[in-house]
């Protein structure tokens, strides 16, 4: 993604921050908090995280460590963001949680910690000069894993959609298959977006 790109996304969630305010999913960038929880809670379907480390690339105001806080024990967590706001949310939001980690960057230019899991919910469906960017994302991301790799896109946009964009979940399939043959695909949820599992 080149600096275009990421200067709209960036103007994108602090036009979003100025109307909505921190703290909430549509300066996210999700249309309601109600289908922004049933993605987080999908991809924490991809096993037992007890003890484990979690890696959330996009991790917006750290959404997902509280449903892992909700279900599991003893993660260490890393949250990575490129939005500073976001990120200082998060921060005071989680500040007496040990083992507990938030960085500002972007997590396909920053070298990322090795660890059990990794996720990504939004972060890969950004509309991007590069047609192929979520296969460039995964191919980068997948390596950073011990054990699996979750992440969701999205399979329709509407016509006047210039934020993110929809994938073919077939292709993503496929490609996702050429890394491991344990590959799981979740379409069943919500409308228009799809949750891929890819274990070690």
């Amino acid at each position: 993604m080149n600096s275009r790109n990421k200067a709209a996304i960036l103007r994108f969630h602090a036009d979003r921050t100025s109307r909505f305010g921190l703290g909430t999913s549509e300066s996210l960038g999700w249309a309601s908090s109600d289908r922004h929880d049933v993605r987080l809670r999908i991809l924490l379907e991809i096993g037992e995280l007890d003890n484990h480390s979690a890696l959330d690339v996009g991790c917006g105001y750290g959404d997902l460590l509280e449903y892992i806080d909700e279900l599991y024990s003893g993660v260490d967590y890393v949250g990575i963001d490129h939005y500073a706001p976001f990120l200082e949310y998060a921060g005071a939001r989680f500040t007496d949680r040990p083992h507990t980690r938030f960085l500002n960057g972007d997590f396909l230019s920053v070298p990322l910690p090795l660890s059990d899991y990794v996720f990504a919910s939004g972060s890969l469906s950004y509309r991007s000069d590069n047609p192929r960017f979520a296969f460039h994302a995964i191919d980068q991301l997948y390596p950073t894993c011990r054990i699996g790799f979750a992440f969701n896109l999205l399979s329709s946009v509407a016509v006047s959609e210039k934020v993110v964009t929809a994938y073919n979940p077939e292709e993503i399939l496929e490609h996702c298959q050429g890394h491991t043959p344990n590959v799981e695909i979740r379409d069943n949820y919500l409308d228009g977006d799809f949750t891929v599992f890819m274990k070690r």
